[in-house]
């Protein structure tokens, strides 16, 4: 049996309604402020639901070019960002690190699902006959860990999973088994998904889950 070594999370970063860096979400929670707002969107009139915890996140002003967020969906744009304020949050140097013994783990319900809506609208909507030439990359289901590991040059395990709402769970855990158990010595893990596009919110709303409350704050009861 292999000796477990003790796992340690030293940094955080994020995306989230309520800030994109851990200072802004830790005032915004301790302060009880909610996350839910008038969802924004070009679809908002055939929307039965109204209110969505939307992330302000705006690529332009966390990236330097064009270049490093333009091939990405937004869940990748989002992945990224998070995972450079992680690395700063934990103080790593990662021009130090053994890059073969460091790993990226992502977890991601949908993928690229506002690549793929695109692609759609572009062939049967638009009746293009031609796509973006990076949708494959924006589509797939390893873009962002994979956008990750080229920023960093990590060349260790790469690995995406896709386990509906336990998606990043799964990835948190099994970096930390690999962590235990000597296969690598740092690792990059959590997870990303920017599902609210509009063939995505209608799928929920199809199912009933989603809330058609009108009010700012909806999830504490519209106060």
């Amino acid at each position: 049996m292999k000796h477990q070594r003790r796992v340690v999370i030293t940094g955080f970063g994020l995306v989230s309604p309520l800030g994109n860096t851990v200072e802004d979400l830790s005032t915004n929670v301790f302060a009880g402020k909610s996350g839910i707002k008038q969802f924004v969107g070009p679809y908002l009139d055939k929307l039965s639901c109204k209110v969505a915890a939307q992330a302000d996140f705006d690529p332009t002003k966390y990236f330097e070019k064009k270049s490093d967020y333009s091939i990405l969906d937004r869940n990748g744009q989002m992945a990224l960002h998070a995972s450079k304020e992680a690395v700063k949050h934990a103080q790593l140097n990662t021009e130090g690190l053994n890059k073969l013994r460091t790993g990226v783990y992502v977890g991601t319900g949908m993928g690229g699902i506002h690549s793929v809506e695109d692609g759609y609208q572009t062939l049967f909507v638009e009746g293009e006959n031609r796509l973006k030439p990076y949708t494959v990359l924006m589509c797939m289901y390893n873009s962002a860990a994979a956008a990750i590991a080229t920023h960093f040059g990590i060349s260790g395990p790469n690995l995406t999973f896709s386990t509906a709402c336990s998606s990043s769970a799964v990835a948190i855990g099994q970096a930390m088994k690999d962590i235990r158990y000597g296969e690598i010595d740092v690792a990059l893990a959590g997870g990303t998904d920017a599902i609210l596009a509009y063939a995505s919110i209608k799928s929920w709303e199809a199912i009933r889950t989603l809330a058609e409350e009108d009010k700012e704050g909806a999830a504490e009861g519209g106060n």
